[in-house]
C-alpha cells in the first residue's frame, strides 16, 4: 500500500503505474487484493485516493493495484511500480518446467523504469526454482540489497493455533509438512526427481511423433481417467532401438470428455503401429479392458504402481538411453515429479500437490514394457545358450527384477516360446499376426 499510495513515479501523463499481484492462479492472486481493500476501506486516509475499484484491482492516484495471470506472455508491455509474487514456490504453467523463472524474467523489465520493489512469498518446500535460489545467495548476508526474511507462521499471525501447529509437528505422518508450513524450513524429505536439463538432452527438438517403422514391436501404456475431473487420459508409444528406449508418440485428451471416445481414439493410435495389446493402470474396474475390447484390443492392468515405473525410467534419463518425443507438457511433468521419503522409510515418486503426471506415467510404463522387453530376449537367449541369466532393469513389488522373473517363468514352462515379444509382464504389445 505504501508503494502504491506514497511514493512518485517516472510516469507519464496519463500513464498509469501497476502494482501486479501474481499467484498460481487469478483466485488466490484475489486473496491478497482482499487484504488491500481491507486496508484500504479501514483508512480514511487511503479511502478518499480511491479512483476506481473492480473484481480484481483498486485505482489510487494514477497507480493501479490488480490481480494478473501468473503467465511471462501476459505480463510484458506495463510499467510496474512493484510486484507481488505470492506463493512462488507453487507455481506451475503447462508446458514449463520453470514458470516461475519465466514470469519474473518478464517482470524484471516492467519494474527496471520505476526502479520497483519486487516481492516474493512462499512457504519453503522443495530446494529448487527462484526462491531458494535467492534464500541461497541473500539470506543473513550483511549490508546485501536483496533482503530475505524468514519467520514462523506464529510469529507472522500471532492469531494461529499454536496447539493444533503442535499436534501436527508431533503426528509422524504429518510432521515434514508441517515444518515447511508452519516453521518456514526448507523439506529435507522431499527431493527433485531428475534433473530438467537431462530431461531436454533426451528430448527429439521439433519431433512432435515418429512413424511406424517395419519389422520393429513397439509397446504401449495408458492412463484411463473418467473426463469428468481435471485428469487427463494419455498414451505413449515406444520401441526398442541399440539398447535404448525410442518414444514414439504421446497422445492425451484433457477432460471433459467422453471415456468411450478415447478409448477409440487410442485404439486408432494403436492399430496404426500394429499394437494389439495396451498396459495400463486399474482404472475403473473392468471399464477399460471392456472398452478396449470393443475395439479389438487386449487391455492388461500393470502389475507395477507408478513409482516403480519412475523408479525404472531415472537411469534412462540419466544416461540417455531414452529418446523422448518433443512435447513440452509431457517433458515438463517429468521434470517436476518429486520424490518424498514417508515415516516409514519408503520413497514415493510422484507429481507435486495439485498437479498431474498423466503423460509422464504412460512414458514411463512404456519405457519399463520396452526394456523388459529386451531383457526377456536376452535373459531366453542367454538360458538356452547356457549364460547366466541375470540382465537386471526394473524391480517389482517383490524385488524380483523383470530378468529374474522371465528366467523364472521360463524355467517353470521349459520353453522360449513367446519372444522377443513375451507376455510375461500381463501384456505387453504384441503386433498383429504374432
Amino acid at each position: 500500500m505504501f508503494l502504491s499510495a506514497f511514493r512518485e513515479y517516472p510516469l507519464a501523463r496519463g500513464q498509469l503505474g501497476v502494482v501486479p499481484l501474481i499467484a498460481a492462479d487469478r483466485v488466490q492472486a484475489r486473496e491478497v487484493l482482499n487484504y488491500v481493500r481491507g486496508i484500504v476501506d479501514g483508512s480514511p486516509l487511503l479511502s478518499k485516493m480511491v479512483r476506481r475499484r473492480t473484481a480484481s484491482s483498486v485505482q489510487l492516484g494514477n497507480v493501479v493495484i490488480e490481480v494478473r495471470t501468473c503467465s511471462w506472455r501476459l505480463l510484458r508491455g506495463m510499467t510496474a511500480c512493484a510486484a507481488i509474487c505470492d506463493e512462488t514456490l507453487a507455481w506451475h504453467q503447462e508446458g514449463s518446467a520453470n514458470p516461475d523463472r519465466e514470469v519474473l524474467a518478464a517482470l524484471r523489465p516492467a519494474l527496471l523504469t520505476t526502479k520497483g520493489l519486487l516481492v516474493g512469498i512462499s512457504s519453503p518446500r522443495l530446494r529448487r526454482g527462484i526462491q531458494y535460489d535467492a534464500f541461497s545467495q541473500h539470506h543473513g548476508v550483511d549490508h546485501d540489497p536483496v533482503l530475505s526474511w524468514r519467520a514462523a507462521s506464529t510469529t507472522m499471525n500471532p492469531a494461529l493455533d499454536v496447539n493444533e501447529i503442535q499436534r501436527q509437528l508431533d503426528d509422524p505422518a504429518t510432521s515434514d509438512d508441517a515444518r515447511c508450513e508452519y516453521l518456514a524450513e526448507w523439506a529435507t524429505h522431499l527431493d527433485s526427481y531428475v534433473n530438467p536439463e537431462v530431461v531436454a538432452a533426451c528430448t527429439d527438438v521439433g519431433c512432435a511423433e515418429r512413424p511406424r517403422l517395419e519389422d520393429v514391436g513397439y509397446y504401449a501404456f495408458c492412463d484411463m481417467a473418467g473426463g469428468s475431473g481435471s485428469d487427463a487420459a494419455a498414451l505413449c508409444v515406444a520401441h526398442h532401438e541399440k539398447g535404448s528406449v525410442i518414444v514414439d508418440k504421446v497422445v492425451a485428451r484433457k477432460p471433459p470428455f467422453s471415456p468411450e471416445s478415447v478409448v477409440a481414439g487410442f485404439c486408432d493410435v494403436l492399430r496404426e503401429y500394429g499394437i494389439g495389446e495396451v498396459v495400463g493402470d486399474r482404472f475403473s474396474g473392468l471399464f477399460a479392458p471392456e472398452s478396449f475390447q470393443r475395439h479389438g484390443v487386449a487391455y492388461k492392468q500393470s502389475e507395477h504402481p507408478a513409482r516403480v515405473l519412475f523408479g525404472a525410467l531415472l537411469p534412462l534419463l540419466n544416461s540417455e538411453r531414452i529418446r523422448l518425443v518433443d512435447d513440452k507438457v509431457a517433458n515438463t511433468e517429468i521434470c517436476r515429479l518429486e520424490r518424498k521419503v514417508t515415516p516409514a522409510g519408503n520413497t514415493m515418486i510422484q507429481a507435486p500437490p495439485r498437479e498431474h503426471d498423466d503423460r509422464a506415467v504412460c512414458i514411463a510404463g512404456a519405457a519399463s514394457l520396452t526394456m523388459a522387453s529386451q531383457d526377456a530376449y536376452i535373459v531366453a537367449r542367454n538360458l538356452r545358450d547356457g549364460l547366466p541369466a541375470e540382465f537386471p532393469h526394473i524391480r517389482g513389488e517383490n524385488g524380483e527384477t523383470y530378468a529374474q522373473e522371465a528366467a523364472r517363468r521360463l524355467r517353470d514352462e521349459r520353453t522360449l516360446k513367446g519372444f522377443p515379444l513375451p507376455g510375461f509382464m500381463g501384456g505387453m504389445g504384441r503386433r498383429y499376426g504374432t
